[in-house]
């Protein structure tokens, strides 16, 4: 008997705190590959800077999200997500809760959240991105080009406009009007002057078709290239068509004052092509940019290619083989492997005494996808 009560009563302490975490889910997803790639650089005196075999995490993560509902139709909700290293953290941004980690409420009026959360502009991108996270990945081309020095004097990559923002304020609609609904978000300045982020996005979605339209405006007190004091500014644009086992995509986007210069611009454009056939998805797709700067400089433009094979092992395990191509003009270099992919090929390069620009990376990958 007594036996009996203590097993009951140590069910029910178990029991408590699994029945208060009874909306709490966690998450993840575990993405590595083997890329064979080629910077595009001329080999340093140890074979470094040339061909080699690379070890990518990713943006491999591990998250947490939960609700509580308050009552009268209103929820509480929370989200922490953070990156996982998987023994490549070259490129990534291991910080932990570094992901879109926030707390807010929901109703019928929509969600309001507070914390760190993607732009809605980078969201945008994301929608019609084939390669997102594999190499190839369009960030490559749409963030940014790269420009000058840092203010410790290293070579870096512009991430403007498909950034996660700290210090964010966000509202999302509900659905309206047939299909429509707006996020718009704005962070509260930095310690950094002029720091603020606007940014907003309009999706619609009928039937097999989407759009979405974003815009973005970064505060000069972000930049960090160049001594630029202007605001920089973007706008994406992008629809998707999926007609039985099709998916084709298109991006448009122009970005201007970048790394708050003036005069110095971007626009890109990008198409996609992907054919489910089972268990098995082909895809393709091609970026390039026309950019221009004060003075009217010539050769600044690149290209992006990718094709790659998907195979569905089941609805949480994906293996793939993509490969992907960057071509440059003679007087810039955009990587292959950046974005969402591990980046190590671009962390050699942009952090080399090499020259980079005028070279062309190139990369072969192998990989694996878990979700969790």
């Amino acid at each position: 008997m007594n036996k009996t009560l203590i097993a009951m009563a140590v069910a029910g302490l178990m029991a408590a705190p699994m029945a208060a975490q009874a909306n709490a889910t966690i998450y993840g997803k575990i993405h590595v590959s083997i890329d064979v790639g080629d910077t595009g650089l001329d080999d340093g005196p140890n074979g470094e800077l040339g061909s080699s075999i690379y070890f990518q995490n990713n943006s491999s993560r591990l998250g947490f999200k939960g609700s509580e509902d308050l009552g009268g139709g209103l929820k509480a909700i929370w989200q922490f997500e953070t990156n996982i290293d998987l023994g490549s953290a070259t490129g990534q941004q291991f910080r932990f809760g570094g992901r879109n980690t926030y707390v807010g409420l929901n109703g019928g009026w929509g969600t309001f959240l507070a914390g760190r959360h993607d732009s809605p502009m980078k969201t945008t991108g994301r929608k019609f991105d084939l390669f997102g996270d594999y190499v190839g990945d369009s960030r490559n081309l749409i963030a940014g080009v790269v420009r000058g020095v840092d203010s410790n004097g290293d070579v870096a990559l512009n991430l403007g406009f498909d950034p996660r923002l700290d210090n964010a304020l966000m509202y999302k609609t509900p659905v309206f009007g047939g299909g429509w609904d707006i996020t718009a978000l704005y962070t509260l300045e930095d310690a950094n002057k002029n720091s603020e982020v606007l940014a907003a996005n309009i999706n619609w979605k009928t039937g097999n078709w989407y759009s979405s339209l974003a815009y973005q405006s970064n505060g000069s007190g972000r930049n960090t290239f160049d001594g630029g004091t202007e605001d920089e500014t973007g706008i994406r644009f992008g629809v998707y068509w999926t007609p039985g086992a099709w998916k084709l995509t298109a991006l448009y986007e122009t970005l201007s004052d970048l790394n708050g210069v003036s005069g110095q611009d971007s626009d890109v454009y990008g198409l996609g092509a992907a054919y489910k056939m089972g268990k098995n998805v082909l895809k393709a797709q091609y970026y390039v940019t026309s950019n221009s700067e004060p003075g009217g400089a010539s050769d600044i433009d690149s290209a992006l290619m990718a094709i790659g094979w998907d195979y569905n092992f089941s609805k949480r395990t994906t293996g793939y083989l993509a490969y992907a191509a960057t071509s440059n003009d003679a007087n810039i270099y955009n990587a292959v492997d950046a974005g969402g992919h591990g980046g190590e090929m671009a962390i050699t390069a942009l952090g080399s005494t090499t020259p980079m620009d005028g070279k062309d990376p190139s990369v072969f990958s192998v990989g694996v996808i878990h979700k969790f």
